[in-house]
């Protein structure tokens, strides 16, 4: 949806909370089975997607400074929870 100038507000909801919705039975999954030491990295990096496609549902473009920003920080919460993943799975 950033990546799409011709889609209406209306649209961008409705794709990027379609598109999120599956990601609410996984995180009640991670939280009910997954060593504690990934709740929260698990945790953060959900609502950090969960903010991040709220915004491409207010209009921000791939264009947009705030963007990049935006991914880069994704991205990081991402490397700390692949990271606890791995820790966890080598057996702490």
């Amino acid at each position: 949806m950033a990546r799409d100038p011709d889609a209406s507000l209306a649209a961008r909801r409705s794709a990027i909370h379609a598109a999120f919705d599956p990601c609410n039975a996984l995180r009640a999954q991670m939280t009910i089975v997954a060593s504690r030491g990934l709740v929260d990295p698990s945790r953060r990096a959900y609502f950090d997607l969960q903010e991040f496609g709220d915004r491409i549902a207010e209009g921000l473009r791939l264009e947009d400074p705030e963007y990049g920003v935006r991914r880069t920080r994704h991205d990081e919460v991402l490397t700390v929870l692949i990271d606890a993943m791995r820790q966890d799975l080598d057996g702490g």
